[in-house]
């Protein structure tokens, strides 16, 4: 069995592994016993007192070994408590509804030049157009060592998506996905694990780092792709009849939109149409493209926590929206009415307080987690129309 774990490394971790062999094992987790290493060699303790545990929380086939596993671990202190590196420990993961997919780009670099596999000595490669899933030993460098990666993958039974060459010579990106909450976050390490013991049977260096990205941002020549675009209905359409006419005749349906027929058309052709990005299919084609440079914070406005993080609040981090409200020994609550109700809050801590219609949710911010089983438990109890 092979342990894996991230380090204390700062501001990014990385992978350690260590080979515990076992008698008649079964490759079950719950036979995984809890071990241990040296967390003074890892930045994850001090050199007098350096015990940490290595809690198995996932295990695949490793494909490389006969009767091998791979093992993932969650770091503890010897006590048995998360480590103060185990960021996955943090994460609440009591709900299955949550699913989601990652991509992960990178590049291949020599091991001896340091450079991108595919770039000339002493110079850089033609520019970018021809590489991005490409073929052919002119544009396209390093397919041996990823499709090793991604065979490696899927006998480990890890939910891997695909594989693609990217915009530059020896640039790379695979996706794993979708999986349930937590579990996407262990497919996806594990599949870094294997692409980085790949690389040492070819010679090479996995660079998951965004350096070029940042280097191209400080010489002040280009601009971040916030991917927020905003264009007339005449302007997309027409833009699409030149780009993607097989997409827009799919959809270019007359007596479909806005009838009871809508829903089943989609359904029905949405499956049908090219797998492809607006980036690539219509704004790199497009020739009325224009970019403007804009600053702002970003938040996903998806919870009330985000939205409480994104509103004025009084001296002592009260946040009101829509009431009028007079806070008596209150911190650290958000209040939401409609529009003019009066509120007073006394001796309330860390509350949302969310009027709607006829129903008033109070819930401790710390548990807004909780709030859309709490939804679907007054749907269940009054009906769909308090929701």
């Amino acid at each position: 069995m092979e342990y894996i774990w991230l380090d204390g490394y700062k501001p990014t971790q990385n992978m350690r592994s260590k080979t515990l062999v076992r008698d008649k094992f079964e490759g079950r987790l719950d036979e995984c016993p809890v071990w241990c290493f040296d967390g003074s060699s890892t930045r994850q303790a001090e050199g007098g007192d350096s015990d940490c545990l290595l809690q198995p929380i996932a295990i695949f086939p490793d494909p490389d070994r006969i009767n091998g596993y791979l093992v993932m671990c969650e770091v503890m202190n010897a006590d048995g408590t998360p480590h103060a590196s185990n960021g996955r420990a943090t994460i609440d993961d009591d709900d299955e509804d949550f699913w989601f997919g990652f991509e992960q780009e990178y590049f291949i670099m020599d091991a001896e030049t340091q450079l991108p596999v595919g770039f000339p000595m002493g110079g850089y490669p033609g520019p970018q157009g021809l590489y991005y899933c490409s073929v052919g030993g002119k544009n396209t460098h390093g397919r041996a060592f990823v499709e090793q990666h991604a065979d490696l993958c899927l006998e480990a039974g890890i939910n891997f998506e695909g594989i693609n060459q990217e915009v530059a010579p020896g640039q790379w990106e695979f996706q794993v996905g979708p999986c349930v909450g937590i579990e996407q976050g262990d497919h996806m390490w594990m599949a870094r694990y294997i692409l980085q013991r790949v690389a040492e049977s070819h010679g090479v260096v996995v660079n998951f780092d965004p350096i070029a990205a940042q280097q191209f941002l400080d010489s002040g020549d280009y601009l971040w792709n916030a991917g927020i675009f905003v264009w007339s209905a005449k302007s997309i359409i027409k833009a699409f009849e030149s780009s993607l006419p097989e997409m827009i005749s799919l959809f270019d349906v007359e007596n479909t939109y806005n009838t009871e027929k809508e829903t089943s058309f989609i359904q029905s052709n949405y499956k049908n149409a090219e797998n492809i990005s607006i980036d690539f299919g219509i704004m790199e084609k497009a020739p009325n493209v224009h970019v403007l440079p804009v600053e702002f914070g970003w938040n996903d406005l998806g919870t009330w926590g985000s939205l409480y993080n994104k509103l004025d609040k009084d001296k002592h981090k009260n946040a009101t929206v829509g009431a009028e409200t007079i806070f008596r020994d209150a911190n650290g609550n958000m209040i939401r009415t409609q529009d003019g109700k009066r509120v007073v809050i006394q001796g309330l801590h860390d509350f949302i307080v969310v009027e709607k219609d006829d129903v008033l949710l109070i819930c401790p911010r710390k548990d807004e987690q909780d709030i859309k089983q709490i939804v679907s438990d007054v749907k269940n109890t009054f009906g769909d129309k308090f929701v």
